[in-house]
């Protein structure tokens, strides 16, 4: 898991924070070592800068009380222990920082309909004027990756879906600098895994096939297409409605034709 909790100590990154005045200037920036050590003269000080940040869905302490289980995906108001070292190893400073989380608002909310099971590559529509020279993005979901395309500030996410019907959520953030302290926007993706049937079909020729349904009671579906033209029922219905007989699988004709 990614760290939450880390000391600023890239010089770039410090040197933007003591700009921002989010902490004093240090006597030089590179007292801090990449191994997160400070170098230190005699009878010298500097203010130590700790960055939080998470990715994880927040609970309050009333919703992880009623939890049946842990999720590694959701955080909870914690208390985490920093401790600081001398050279031999002696313990120079031990401070407890209280860590109240809370979810940022979600500006939009974008749904996709995809083949389960699958890997997908989304684009995110361009739903706000997001011009910034130093935008980046980050998803919440450790196993999906996103790219920003900085010539047109395009976004695409990628990541699989799940077993049909389960739905894949994600939030997408948005920052309009390297260091993540401007936000731009939040963004909630929900994937929706579909079954889907895979057929190669001539140019002009329709080509029938058969979707199996298995119920257990009786119900009428309907049948929806982005392109009646394309996919329809055999019969050039007026209705698209099919009633399912119970207790048994009900084979549903559909015909493909691509002009």
């Amino acid at each position: 898991m990614v760290k939450e909790l880390t000391l600023v100590s890239d010089q770039a990154e410090w040197r933007h924070w003591t700009a921002e005045g989010k902490c004093m200037r240090p006597p030089e920036f590179s007292i801090i070592t990449p191994q997160n050590d400070v170098i230190l003269e005699p009878n010298q000080t500097v203010e130590l800068l700790f960055k939080f940040s998470t990715l994880r869905d927040c609970l309050t302490h009333f919703q992880a009380a009623n939890q049946i289980q842990e999720v590694r995906t959701q955080i909870v108001p914690r208390k985490i222990q920093i401790c600081i070292f001398e050279s031999k190893s002696r313990p120079h400073l031990v401070m407890d920082v209280q860590i109240i989380p809370s979810s940022a608002p979600i500006d939009q909310t974008f749904r996709y309909y995809e083949p389960e099971n699958s890997h997908v590559s989304i684009t995110i529509p361009p739903f706000a004027q997001l011009n910034f020279p130093g935008i980046s993005a980050v998803v919440s979901d450790p196993s999906a990756t996103c790219e920003v395309d900085h010539e047109s500030n395009v976004i695409t996410v990628e990541t699989n879906t799940k077993s049909a019907p389960e739905i894949s959520a994600l939030t997408l953030f948005i920052y309009g600098d390297q260091f993540k302290e401007k936000i731009l926007a939040t963004v909630r993706i929900e994937i929706y895994a579909m079954v889907a049937v895979f057929s190669q079909v001539r140019a002009g020729v329709g080509q029938q096939m058969s979707l199996s349904l298995p119920m257990d009671r009786a119900r009428v579906v309907q049948l929806y297409s982005e392109d009646f033209r394309q996919i329809y029922l055999p019969s050039r219905k007026n209705t698209t409605q099919y009633r399912l007989v119970p207790s048994s699988v009900n084979h549903l004709s559909i015909v493909a034709k691509m002009n």
